[in-house]
């Protein structure tokens, strides 16, 4: 789900639930984003519960090779098995 329709706010409440090892959401920091406000409060999430947030390629490039990923779609296993 595209942030301006509550994506980010998804992703929040499952980084607030600890459900979340890593969290990749790009955008572009050199447009107004009128949903800032959202953004900004999922940043706060993963700082207050220690969950690496990469904003960029660069650093989604490091943070997935830091788990062993180059690409995919990576899926804790518990929550796998739900």
């Amino acid at each position: 789900m595209p942030a301006q329709l509550g994506g980010d706010l998804q992703i929040g409440a499952l980084a607030a639930e600890e459900q979340l090892d890593l969290v990749v959401f790009l955008r572009d920091p050199l447009t107004a984003h009128p949903h800032d406000p959202d953004i900004q409060a999922l940043m706060k999430v993963c700082d207050v519960h220690n969950i690496p947030l990469a904003t960029n390629p660069a650093t989604a490039e490091l943070c997935l090779g830091a788990v062993g990923l180059t690409h995919g779609q990576y899926v804790r296993p518990e929550v796998a098995a739900r």
